[in-house]
């Protein structure tokens, strides 16, 4: 039995980030129009971001072993 702390065990990491207003705005409207919180669309961008480089990793590595 546990005795404190969360009842799930969950995979996870909390990230606090400080950003500009300017860009936490974009980020805002973006959520705002996808219906989903900031947390969520950060972590959307996030995911797209570095699977859009592991992407282009392995096209330029198909196209050097040519």
């Amino acid at each position: 039995m546990q005795t404190g702390g969360d009842a799930k065990v969950t995979n996870k990491k909390r990230l606090g980030l400080n950003i500009p207003v300017a860009l936490y705005k974009k980020i805002n409207d973006r959520a705002q129009y996808q219906g989903k919180t900031i947390n969520s669309t950060c972590l959307d961008i996030f995911w797209e971001y570095f699977e859009q480089k592991e992407s282009i990793k392995r096209m330029e590595s198909s196209i050097a072993d040519r």
